[in-house]
């Protein structure tokens, strides 16, 4: 009788800890943070990372509109494996137009910053410290004026 029930508050126990970590990862700590701008959304923070981080283009059916500062920063502190340096490439959706100052600023092993033709203004400290990057962007678009006018390698898409 004992060891049924032994075995009956450990497999509770096991069930609830999954429970809250299933919880957790879906309603307390989304992948991004949100907040409202203009006729979308800008992403102000990001609770994990990757070395292929890929930033969403819709939230709540509205589109992403702007990076905001320091939006991978928090991350700098993470007690996992995955924290911002593990970041080695960027891509920034169809959607973005705005990269505001300082947005991946410490993220020192960047690689590649994919910018889509749409982004029309990048802040002039929108990389600091980010030293090995190249920027991946299409011929005659702000990303590559952008490069160009920061002495940053840029690559042409095709």
């Amino acid at each position: 009788m004992k060891r049924k029930t032994l075995l009956s508050v450990i497999g509770g126990s096991i069930f609830m800890l999954l429970a809250i970590l299933i919880l957790k990862s879906c309603f307390f700590y989304p992948d991004y943070n949100f907040e409202s701008y203009e006729n979308g959304y800008a992403i102000t923070g990001c609770n994990n990372c990757s070395e292929r981080m890929v930033f969403p283009d819709y939230y709540k059916r509205k589109p992403v509109l702007k990076i905001s500062p320091l939006v991978l920063y928090p991350l700098r502190f993470s007690i996992t494996g995955e924290n911002i340096d593990s970041v080695k490439i960027i891509i920034i959706p169809e959607s973005v137009e705005l990269i505001e100052h300082e947005a991946f600023y410490g993220v020192v092993n960047l690689q590649e910053v994919h910018i889509s033709k749409n982004v029309m203004e990048i802040a002039p400290s929108a990389f600091s410290g980010c030293d090995k990057m190249s920027i991946y962007g299409y011929t005659d678009s702000y990303a590559e004026q952008y490069a160009e006018e920061n002495g940053i390698p840029f690559v042409a898409k095709e």
